[in-house]
């Protein structure tokens, strides 16, 4: 018999797919990682002066705020039900896709 949570039988995961565990811990190693860029880019901005700084502040905090709303959507996708983890995992992927572009281009926010 199979084991069983949520009273939803386990399916195995699809070949090459990250198991629900396994995708969380490697989104929470990610946020963190992100969060350390923008601890250090923090660092950098605060060495610039005039517009450049004020630039510098605005797009750090808006990284900020992106990687709050990150965390609290990884944190709600834990709880949800078996039956739900597919679409609560198709939202996180998409907004880990957004975030992950804005990273990318603002790798070193004070180019722009």
């Amino acid at each position: 018999m199979q084991e069983t949570t949520d009273k939803h039988p386990i399916i195995p995961p699809q070949a090459g797919a990250p198991t629900r565990g396994r995708f969380i811990a490697d989104a929470q190693a990610q946020l963190q990682k992100w969060g350390q860029k923008v601890e250090e880019l923090a660092q950098t901005g605060e060495r610039l002066s005039g517009d450049a700084r004020v630039m510098a502040r605005n797009e750090l905090a808006e990284m900020k705020l992106r990687l709050a709303a990150a965390h609290k959507k990884l944190e709600l996708s834990k709880s949800v039900g078996h039956e739900k983890w597919e679409e609560a995992k198709a939202g996180l992927e998409a907004h880990w896709n957004e975030l992950k572009a804005l990273f990318e281009k603002r790798s070193n926010p004070m180019e722009h």
